[in-house]
């Protein structure tokens, strides 16, 4: 994760916080064009402005004039930090980021041998189950894991059931016929017939 700041208090106070989601934060003093996140103490609103011009992602800034923080307000920030009431602000910030990460950067747990993969849920385009074992299909590969289609199905937001062996992330499905769905990357899954109903109800765009 790439972490664009100007401010050490900020690095200080959230680098538990991302330590807890499993993200290696990479702190840059300089625009990076792959930032994931930008803190900005606020001197200069032309710095903020040329920043807002290339970046869209989330958006902390810290600012000295609240009374015109109505101004802020056009560059969409994703949190203002008041100087004058950092400390409260920054306790809700904490929780704002804790939900952004958990919905954005959320993970789940896979053995492999002695050590731990913490695998991004983003990177699953579809599971499929075998007997009593698990096949996560990812961007990056597949990983098998002995777990329930149910209990993995609880854990995981934005993925639709399709099939009694089938559970596909719905922001990978490109197409929805009668009988199978097709992927993105072009993958065939079939549709179980207790799955259409809820399946006909999707909305894809």
């Amino acid at each position: 994760m790439i972490i664009y700041y100007n401010d050490d208090c900020f690095k200080q106070e959230l680098q538990n916080l991302l330590e807890d989601h499993h993200l290696e934060p990479l702190w840059l003093r300089e625009p990076h064009p792959k930032m994931n996140l930008v803190f900005l103490s606020v001197h200069d609103k032309t710095e903020l402005a040329q920043i807002r011009q290339r970046y869209q992602g989330p958006l902390v800034l810290s600012i000295e004039d609240e009374e015109n923080i109505h101004d802020y307000l056009s560059y969409q920030p994703f949190y203002i930090l008041r100087k004058e009431h950092n400390e409260e602000d920054m306790v809700v910030l904490k929780r704002l980021l804790r939900q952004y990460f958990e919905e954005t950067y959320a993970t789940i747990p896979i053995k492999m041998g002695s050590s731990t993969l913490h695998l991004a849920i983003s990177s699953i385009n579809y599971v499929e189950s075998f007997s009593h074992y698990l096949t996560l299909h990812t961007r990056h590969g597949e990983y098998t894991l002995r777990q329930n289609m149910q209990s993995l199905q609880a854990q995981l937001r934005g993925f639709i059931r399709v099939h009694n062996s089938y559970l596909v992330a719905i922001c990978q499905i490109a197409q929805i016929q009668s009988t199978q769905l097709i992927l993105k990357d072009n993958t065939v899954i079939p549709v179980g017939r207790a799955y259409k109903k809820e399946l006909s109800s999707l909305e894809l765009f």
